[in-house]
């Protein structure tokens, strides 16, 4: 006799249960309310429309953290080379195109 299991919860995405909601005399709370639940469920989504892991949302933002620095080593590469080419320091070429002098 053969029994099936029935598949491990761990491997399903858990959505939170929606909030319930009671409505409130001022439409301005309500409107507040219901921009809250639509960005919840932006911030929840993939862009297939499925619930996304706390995994994926990091994945993202080291991904886009990694593009970021690309450009910006990119940029400051070619500050160098301008800099160079025009006889002048970086430092000079940053307060002439009022870019910051350092990170904050």
């Amino acid at each position: 006799m053969t029994r099936s299991t029935p598949p491990s919860t761990s491997m399903r995405a858990v959505t939170p249960p929606p909030r319930p909601r009671s409505p409130h005399p001022d439409p301005r709370v309500e409107k507040l309310l219901t921009e809250i639940e639509e960005a919840e469920a932006q911030l929840g989504l993939d862009e297939d429309g499925k619930p996304k892991g706390a995994e994926a949302i990091c994945k993202r933002h080291i991904d886009l953290l990694h593009e970021y620095n690309e450009v910006k080593d990119a940029t400051q590469s070619l500050i160098g080379r301008y800099a160079v080419l025009t006889h002048t320091t970086v430092t000079a070429v940053h307060l002439q195109l009022g870019l910051p002098l350092h990170e904050e």
